[in-house]
């Protein structure tokens, strides 16, 4: 049986595809900031699993986050799919961070390397990766005037980065990003268009199907489709820059 380890799976696109991966038959263990919302989560799941518990907008978390996924695995998938649409200016984390660079980047890179190679992993990127912008020299917005929309945009195609990267440096392991759409979660928005089982159904697809197409490495899919991401994240020298960036944040 497949065990599956999906991050920021209390609520949205991560606790609906644990729940129907549970339902199908496969073990999964979910990612809660918190004790109380691991609580909240476990009433709403049809059967019991396992809750993992740290608020991932800081590195100590990330890496008990770590330790906790560990103890319960090793996993056949991960999905990356914890994600934050930070418009505060003023919030950054304790590391000195801004919070959608520590959650959405920091986190999937870090709990990457620091948990048991799985067979395929699976990261959540964002259609709006396509505006994202490579600049490394001032990640954190400390010198340019705070634009959420293009810090989510950016940390979107840095996940896409990051895909690529891993993809070339873990030959035995199946990574591919997703782009969900734009779906009606609490960060979508309840006007979202786009179809909300739609949104997990190739994430799903991925981390079990052994369908040729799914069967891939180092691509980029929307709707079980591949499509081209952004140009940017096609460099393998950008992927090493990024890389190394985060490995001295961290």
């Amino acid at each position: 049986m497949k065990k599956i380890f999906i991050t920021g799976s209390t609520t949205g696109l991560g606790f609906l595809a644990g729940q129907l991966l549970l339902e199908l038959g496969y073990e999964v263990v979910f990612h809660a900031r918190s004790e109380k919302s691991a609580k909240e989560a476990k009433l709403k799941l049809n059967q019991d699993a396992p809750f993992v518990i740290g608020d991932v907008s800081n590195l100590d978390e990330i890496k008990l986050v770590a330790e906790q996924a560990n103890a319960l695995g090793p996993f056949d998938a991960i999905i990356h799919n914890v994600g934050v649409y930070e418009t505060n200016a003023e919030v950054i984390t304790k590391d000195g961070l801004r919070t959608v660079f520590a959650v959405n980047v920091l986190t999937p890179y870090l709990l990457s390397k620091l948990l048991a190679r799985p067979e395929r992993m699976v990261f959540v990127s964002s259609g709006m990766h396509r505006s994202g912008e490579f600049n490394l020299e001032d990640p954190q917005w400390k010198n340019r005037m705070w634009n959420y929309t293009q810090a989510y945009s950016d940390s979107k195609l840095f996940d896409v980065m990051l895909t690529k990267w891993f993809a070339r440096k873990w030959p035995g392991t199946f990574v591919n990003a997703i782009d969900p759409g734009w779906v009606p979660t609490r960060m979508g928005g309840a006007g979202a268009p786009d179809n909300l089982m739609k949104g997990i159904e190739t994430q799903i697809w991925l981390a079990i199907s052994n369908d040729p197409e799914a069967l891939v490495t180092g691509k980029y899919f929307h709707h079980k489709e591949q499509r081209k991401p952004n140009s940017l994240a096609e460099s393998e020298r950008n992927q090493d820059e990024l890389v190394s960036y985060l490995e001295k944040i961290s």
